[in-house]
């Protein structure tokens, strides 16, 4: 059969199997959608299914999951160029559950750690937002972060220039990132209680106080960082880190 473009389509109250994992939702859309014809699969034609899709009341189960895994939402939206390329492309993943039950039945290290760091859940949602010149060949990554209330937020944002697309988007490179120019990088962690916690639970550990734990973390980085073999570098990073371990908020590298 041949195929055909839709403004619009929904698909809710679904069951996929993939992996050994049952995956279903509650609501899901997808706009300015095509539907490939039966020949374009085959021949695994470059088309963009949809400008955009949202996903909501996810749950999956199986596989290597102890017990199920809840999304409350997944959004997608991307713009291919006319060679199937990402000119601009962004993921939205709120409130994947990391139920008590999850930690309680996961792996004995990721429990003992979670335990340790007083979590009996958490929450994470996840942000990428991007784009791709293909005539200058630079891949912009604007956000890449991972936020986790009352843990902390991982977010970084950078440009790499000379990597082509195509060969990011087969297997037939897989230098084709670690070749690039990197022309800036930016990362940040943004603490939002889990710094405290790992220090309680080290000063725990030795049976000694936070403020302990801290001054000798402070009075060893300089040592540690000797390795570096820059002196003035090494003095920059270590101001920092002290002043993130005596008032952990943010901590920025650029």
């Amino acid at each position: 059969q041949g195929g055909f473009p839709a403004s619009a389509m929904s698909f809710d109250n679904a069951t996929m199997l993939n992996e050994g994992n049952t995956i279903t939702w509650g609501t899901a859309s997808a706009s300015d959608t095509l539907v490939p014809s039966a020949e374009e699969i085959k021949a695994k034609a470059k088309l963009r299914p949809f400008s955009s899709m949202n996903i909501a009341n996810m749950k999956v189960s199986g596989g290597d999951l102890p017990v199920p895994l809840e999304i409350a939402n997944i959004g997608v939206a991307v713009d291919l160029d006319e060679g199937g390329l990402p000119r601009d492309f962004a993921l939205n993943v709120a409130s994947i559950n990391i139920s008590p039950e999850l930690v309680a039945n996961a792996d004995n290290d990721f429990k003992q750690l979670a335990e340790g760091l007083g979590y009996d859940s958490f929450v994470i949602n996840v942000q990428v937002e991007g784009g791709y010149e293909t005539a200058k060949d630079r891949l912009t990554l604007r956000t890449f972060a991972i936020d986790a209330p009352e843990v902390g937020k991982f977010s970084l944002a950078g440009t790499i220039s000379d990597v082509k697309a195509s060969d990011l988007a087969t297997d037939q490179s897989p230098d084709a990132l670690a070749n690039g120019k990197l022309e800036n990088l930016t990362i940040r962690f943004d603490n939002a209680g889990v710094v405290e916690r790992a220090l309680d639970m080290q000063a725990k550990m030795m049976g000694a106080s936070r403020e302990d734990i801290v001054a000798q973390l402070n009075g060893a980085l300089p040592f540690m960082l000797n390795a570096i073999n820059n002196p003035p570098f090494q003095e920059k990073v270590a101001k920092a880190a002290q002043a993130f371990l005596t008032d952990p908020k943010s901590l920025t590298i650029t």
